[in-house]
């Protein structure tokens, strides 16, 4: 008599197949027409016949499952009851006629017998295909069950593995890094998940985290734990206490983690590990696991600005005391900000027009520009080229100059000159090491001289000039 009939894969043949041989001749097992279901999702939607004898769950499953003991716990005779178990797996039974319905803690449920008269039904809560991958069913309860053909129950055989405690953790990016006030470090926040993973009745508790942040990070720090508010510094040497009370099997606890970076550190190319530690509830023993976080993002934001403007007194006209010329001294005053979040090293401000320490190729070294900044140059004055500066010559247009004629149409003519020139302003940022720039402005000043020779005149507002004056 062969020891399987009809077994349906999945359900019991490759359960069976280490006690084919031991078994061979003792019993006989057929796969029933479906007349239970299983209400759990991941249970049987059939159970496998027992046409006849009285095996064990080591003669369906072997001694192990996927390296994990295998259990029996067989409750007879058959009643209702509360807690019922052998100390490891507790279970509640209600028995309704001749069917009942379980729930169960304490391990993992990987099949059911169901004896009465000479067999029972086999419920398989177990995928067995290929043992090296697919870890048993998590199953804690299920109703409706019977034994073969509607038979009177007279014992119940649980099938389990006690489980294994375990706690896992992951840190992903909550977002690219945020620049500090300040402009010279970066802020990375990390969402974080603690899970209890255990693969049986286990609850944990006693939550401790350890930190091994990678080059660039200055500190680290738990800033919520499960919606509340905390501040709790990491290091990388110890395990530190972060609470979140205890979890049970399956159950997660929701952290936010803040990195900041070193001086003058934005991006960080590498990732940071994290170290979760717990204790098991009722017992001395000690889960731990890690995880490496994402490498999150940094957009740069190097920025600057330069705005040139005339002096209050934009342009003079002095008298060279040998040749009695006219000479023209033009004064502007410069400033260049830090527009970005970032700061700003090596801003350099050049100006060829003002010439001296502010001519190119080197310029004036501002250094460095903390965010919202600015550098002010104050009142600085030049002498134009002299070919832009000869108004000895009445009457003629050269170059930058016109002879106007005065807005009340008399015959006197006045002499406006029109100076501009341009500052550019570049530099670095400390944390990106992009380049902020180069920018420009460009300032126009002018004067309107009498040729009475009675001094300085109000000149018309620039947007009125004709051409060529302002080009």
């Amino acid at each position: 008599m062969s020891f399987l009939n009809n077994c349906s894969p999945g359900a019991c043949l490759k359960a069976l197949r280490t006690s084919a041989v031991v078994m061979a001749g003792a019993l006989t097992m057929v796969l029933a027409a479906p007349a239970v279901q299983a209400a759990h999702s991941d249970g049987p939607l059939v159970p496998a016949e027992i046409k006849s004898g009285n095996p064990t769950c080591t003669n369906f499953y072997g001694s192990s499952i996927n390296g994990e003991e295998l259990i029996e716990f067989k409750y007879e005779p058959v009643v209702s009851a509360i807690g019922v178990g052998d100390g490891t797996l507790s279970v509640d039974i209600v028995v309704d006629g001749k069917m009942f319905s379980w729930a169960a803690t304490g391990g993992n449920i990987i099949g059911i017998f169901a004896k009465g008269g000479p067999g029972g039904h086999l419920y398989d809560y177990a995928d067995l295909s290929d043992p090296s991958v697919h870890a048993p069913v998590q199953t804690d309860h299920d109703n409706g069950l019977t034994a073969l053909e509607g038979r009177g129950l007279s014992h119940i055989s649980f099938c389990y593995t006690p489980g294994a405690p375990a706690v896992s953790i992951t840190k992903a990016c909550d977002g690219p890094g945020v620049t500090q006030p300040g402009g010279t470090t970066v802020l990375y926040t990390y969402e974080s998940t603690i899970t209890n993973d255990s693969s049986g009745d286990f609850d944990l508790t006693g939550f401790r985290l350890k930190d091994s942040p990678p080059a660039g990070i200055a500190s680290c720090t738990v800033t919520d734990v499960g919606g509340v508010a905390v501040g709790i510094g990491l290091n990388d040497a110890t395990f530190t206490a972060i609470g979140g009370g205890s979890l049970a099997s399956g159950e997660s606890l929701d952290l936010e983690i803040q990195c900041l970076t070193s001086d003058g550190v934005g991006a960080i190319s590498e990732a940071n590990e994290l170290f979760v530690e717990a204790d098991v509830v009722d017992s001395a023993d000690v889960v731990e696991n890690s995880v490496e976080s994402d490498i999150c993002e940094f957009n740069a934001t190097p920025q600057i600005a330069v705005r040139k403007m005339c002096a209050d007194t934009p342009v003079r006209l002095m008298a060279d005391p040998e040749t009695d010329e006219l000479m023209v001294e033009a004064c502007v005053e410069i400033e260049v900000e830090n527009t970005g979040l970032e700061a700003l090293e090596n801003v350099t401000l050049l100006d060829d027009t003002v010439g001296g320490i502010y001519a190119a190729p080197s310029g004036f070294d501002i250094g460095g520009l903390a965010p919202g900044a600015i550098h002010m140059t104050g009142k600085v004055c030049y002498l134009p080229k002299a070919s832009d500066s000869n108004l000895t010559q009445d009457g003629e247009e050269l170059g930058k100059y016109l002879v106007w004629t005065s807005d009340t149409g008399e015959a006197g003519n006045f002499l406006a000159a029109l100076f501009d020139n341009t500052a550019v302003a570049i530099g670095d940022g400390v944390l990106s090491g992009q380049t902020a720039g180069p920018v420009q402005a460009t300032a126009k000043c002018s004067i309107c001289w009498d040729d009475d020779g009675e001094g300085d005149m109000a000149c018309p507002d620039p947007d009125d000039v004709p051409d060529p004056l302002f080009q």
